[in-house]
């Protein structure tokens, strides 16, 4: 028997309804709950879907920003500006994708954009490092030879000291300029693919080199027309002298 809870009235099994009242009897309830039960299941699965689709699409648009980002440290002219936005690039594609944005191609992309860029500094960074380095000794070593042979022009040396002097402080800026070269040839060696970034910068360091020989060949020319000029003053002056004591006698 069927037992309605409204009005206490006890109905045979088949019936879904109660016969005195016409109320749902208890049988029926719970189909009725378990449909009500499922649409809410539905709705908030739906819900947690469109979540999911909003969330995929906010990545996707960071995935975006670290091809922007990739990009723009493609085209800057700095080595230290290519690391920066390289490694913000691959920051946000690595994140992009573990948060499984759409479309996981676009992190990727910026993924290896990025990861090729860092790769590229590490080893076509060197030449500017090299270049640097020898840059600035050869700045250095400059200074201290001009200020040695100005000394030298004041001190009255002989012209072919002078020379000779030239030529040793001439060598020095020779060595350290080889030395460089050496060096970004060794690393051309190893990498065989970087021969353009060697060449590159290479002939800056010769650039360099060159600028820093021709002052000082102005250096030495100024300096040997004040030394000779001085001399032919001296020479003139004990002529002059030794006229003087001849006509004296």
């Amino acid at each position: 028997m069927a037992y309605c809870k409204h009005c206490n009235t006890d109905n045979p099994e088949v019936n879904k309804f109660c016969a005195n009242c016409g109320m749902a009897l208890v049988g029926d309830s719970t189909p009725l709950q378990e449909d009500s039960n499922t649409k809410i299941a539905e709705g908030s699965e739906k819900n947690e879907k469109s979540h999911k689709k909003i969330r995929s699409a906010k990545w996707m648009i960071v995935g975006i920003i670290a091809i922007a980002f990739a990009i723009v440290g493609w085209v800057v002219d700095s080595f230290v500006g290519t690391i920066i936005m390289a490694s913000v690039g691959l920051g946000l594609g690595i994140i992009s994708l573990i948060m499984r944005a759409k479309f996981r191609a676009i992190s990727i992309v910026a993924i290896v954009i990025s990861g090729i860029l860092l790769a590229g500094c590490i080893i076509f960074g060197s030449y500017e490092y090299i270049y640097n380095k020898y840059s600035n000794q050869l700045k250095e070593e400059y200074t201290v030879i001009e200020s040695e042979l100005r000394a030298e022009i004041a001190s009255g040396k002989s012209i072919n000291e002078f020379a000779d002097s030239y030529s040793d402080k001439g060598r020095r800026l020779t060595e350290i300029a080889r030395e460089g070269v050496a060096e970004m040839a060794n690393r051309v060696r190893k990498l065989p693919t970087t021969s353009t970034d060697y060449l590159k910068w290479s002939k800056k360091l010769e650039d360099e080199y060159l600028k820093y020989v021709r002052n000082l060949r102005d250096i030495y020319q100024e300096g040997a027309n004040s030394i000779v000029k001085n001399y032919m003053n001296d020479y003139k002056e004990s002529i002059n002298e030794l006229l003087k004591y001849q006509f004296g006698q």
